[in-house]
């Protein structure tokens, strides 16, 4: 019974010891992750130079947030529709946002992708 708990006490270390290295790794690495991020800052490019330095652009997110008051205020049949079914109402109000968007952007010669996300 003896070796079985000797056994047990190795393999715990063992296992205890790989945790305390692979902690340790992960942690010079959020080090040097934290240090090029505050170098990135320094330079005075802040987040969009962090993106940018990333290879990914600036995003702008729109949340239209009194909705179904839009759709209560620019339509009839989103007032009757508002207090039904106020999911299929949203819905339209993002997707006509969505649109007068694309149209403005265009117009003002903004070359940009703008996607529709379907939140859940």
């Amino acid at each position: 019974m003896e070796p079985l708990i000797w056994g047990l006490i190795a393999a715990n270390l063992a296992v205890t010891a790989w945790f305390i290295r692979r902690h340790l790794v992960l942690r010079r690495a959020l080090f040097a992750a934290q240090k090029q991020l505050d170098e990135w800052g320094a330079s005075g490019s802040g987040a969009a130079g962090a993106m940018a330095a990333l290879g990914r652009p600036a995003l702008i997110s729109v949340e239209v947030l009194n909705a179904l008051e839009l759709a209560t205020r620019e339509s009839r049949l989103g007032k009757a529709f508002a207090g039904l079914a106020p999911e299929l109402v949203r819905r339209e109000v993002y997707k006509e946002f969505h649109r007068q968007l694309c149209e403005h952007l265009q117009a003002h010669g903004v070359v940009a992708e703008v996607r529709l996300h379907n939140g859940t």
